[in-house]
């Protein structure tokens, strides 16, 4: 995993309020996008976002 581009991806979500107006952006999928911040998540082992099929919201740490 490129952490750059993880930590990249994330960064743009917060900006940009949402997955698909960053993927929009970084000019990527919606999946991919989805797949860094996950990935990012699982490497600092914590939850950066709170998600659900409706929502999102930054975990305040």
């Amino acid at each position: 995993m490129d952490q750059f581009a993880a930590m990249r991806a994330f960064v743009k979500v917060v900006e940009t309020d949402g997955f698909s107006e960053a993927a929009r952006q970084l000019q990527m999928a919606v999946s991919s996008v989805t797949r860094q911040v996950n990935a990012l998540e699982e490497m600092l082992n914590t939850q950066l976002l709170n998600r659900s099929t409706r929502y999102w919201e930054a975990t305040l740490v």
